[in-house]
C-alpha cells in the first residue's frame, strides 16, 4: 500500500490540541450571528489568489486545499486531481505554506493525505506542507486550518522575536494577533462550494479574534469526455438536462440552502 493510500498518515507535528474546542467556538459564533459574515466571504470570492503577491513576513500567507473524498480503493478521485490548481499557485508564490485540511470522511482514505501526495508528486517542497488530517466537514476545515496556522506562524514570529513559548502570555498574545492580522489566506475548492467555505473562514475570523486576509482560487476542472446529446439525458419539468449536470445544479441548491441557514 502506497503512502497516498494510507488511511491516516503522520499526524502532522504541527497539529494543534483542543480542537473540539476550537470547533464548538466556531459553532456558537454562527449560532450567535449566522450571517454577520457574508459580505466578506463574497468580497473574496471577487478576489484571485494574485491579490497575495506581497506577503508579509514571516511566511504568513497560506494556499489552503479543501478536502474532497477520495475514490474507494485509495486512488485520487478527479476532484482530488483538480485540487493540482495549488501547485500552480505554489509555484507562484514560492514563500507560501500549503495546508491539506481533510480527514477519512466517505471511507477509510484520508483526504489530506491523498492530496499530500498529488502536490509531491507535481513538484511541491513537501516542507511547505502541513496537514490537517481531522477534518469532516468545511466548519472543520475552518476552525482546525485557522487553529494549526496559528500555531505554526506564531512559533515562527516568536522564534524570530528571540522569545520563549509561555514565557510572557501578554506579549505573545500581542504577537499572536498582529502576525494573524497580517495573514493572508488563498482558499481553494470548487466554485460552487466557496461561498459557504469563505463564509466559514470568514467567521472564523471574527470568532477568533483575528483578521487575515482572505482570497479564493477555483480547483482547476480536470478535462471530462463531453457526452453525446442523446446519452444520459434526465428531465426537469420542461427541461432537459444530463445527469451529470443535473447532480451539479442539485449540489448548488444545496450550497445555497446550507448557506442560508449558517453552516
Amino acid at each position: 500500500m502506497t503512502a497516498a493510500q494510507t488511511t491516516q498518515g503522520t499526524p502532522s507535528q504541527h497539529q494543534p490540541d483542543d480542537l473540539g474546542a476550537r470547533r464548538a467556538q466556531l459553532r456558537r459564533y454562527l449560532i450567535w450571528a449566522p450571517v454577520a459574515d457574508l459580505n466578506l466571504a463574497l468580497d473574496a470570492f471577487q478576489i484571485g489568489p494574485e491579490g497575495a503577491s506581497v506577503l508579509p513576513k514571516p511566511r504568513t500567507h497560506a494556499i489552503v486545499v479543501l478536502g474532497t473524498p477520495v475514490n474507494g480503493d485509495g486512488t485520487p478521485s478527479p476532484s482530488i486531481l483538480e485540487r493540482t490548481r495549488a501547485a500552480e499557485i505554489a509555484s507562484a508564490h514560492p514563500e507560501s505554506l500549503l495546508v491539506v485540511t481533510g480527514g477519512t470522511v466517505a471511507n477509510r482514505f484520508s483526504e489530506a493525505v491523498s492530496m499530500e501526495q498529488q502536490l509531491i508528486s507535481l513538484g511541491v517542497d513537501p516542507t511547505r506542507i502541513l496537514r490537517e488530517p481531522n477534518a469532516c466537514t468545511t466548519l472543520d476545515n475552518a476552525a482546525y486550518t485557522m487553529a494549526l496556522l496559528e500555531n505554526v506562524w506564531l512559533k515562527a514570529a516568536l522564534d524570530h522575536a528571540k522569545l520563549t513559548p509561555g514565557a510572557d502570555p501578554r506579549l505573545e498574545s500581542v504577537w499572536r494577533k498582529a502576525v494573524l492580522d497580517e495573514a493572508q489566506l488563498t482558499i481553494i475548492t470548487e466554485p460552487f462550494h466557496a461561498p459557504r467555505a469563505l463564509r466559514l473562514f470568514a467567521a472564523a475570523r471574527s470568532a477568533y479574534d483575528v483578521t487575515p486576509a482572505l482570497r479564493f482560487a477555483a480547483s482547476a476542472r480536470a478535462a471530462q469526455p463531453q457526452l453525446p446529446p442523446h446519452e444520459r439525458l434526465v428531465r426537469i419539468g420542461e427541461m432537459v438536462l444530463r445527469d451529470d449536470v443535473q447532480a451539479l445544479l442539485l449540489r448548488c441548491i444545496e450550497e445555497k440552502r446550507r448557506l442560508s441557514i449558517g453552516w
